[in-house]
């Protein structure tokens, strides 16, 4: 069981990822703006809070993303825990449970 989740998990986050690679970094401020936009400005703005903000401002917003990635059954945060975070759902499901 415990290999076979830990093979699904890395097999769905290799086929579901956006990840912006660490090499990023080395290209023109310029292109490394267009490659985060292309990836992530149709999930960002989705959200109201975000819509009407500059391509500026959403650039610096998409350049923080941090992904992570989730196999079926696994908890995100559990009661309690203090929330500092904000997620955006790329791909699945999620089921809250209070």
């Amino acid at each position: 069981d415990l290999r076979f989740r830990t093979r699904a998990f890395f097999e769905y986050g290799y086929t579901s990822t956006r990840h912006i690679p660490h090499t990023i970094d080395q290209l023109s401020a310029s292109l490394r703006t267009e490659v985060a936009l292309h990836l992530y400005q149709d999930l960002i703005t989705t959200v109201p809070f975000f819509r009407d903000c500059g391509k500026d401002f959403l650039t610096e917003v998409i350049l923080r993303l941090k992904p992570q990635t989730l196999s079926p059954g696994d908890y995100l945060f559990e009661a309690g825990e203090f929330g500092d975070s904000m997620y955006f759902l790329i791909k699945g499901t999620v089921e809250m449970v209070l």
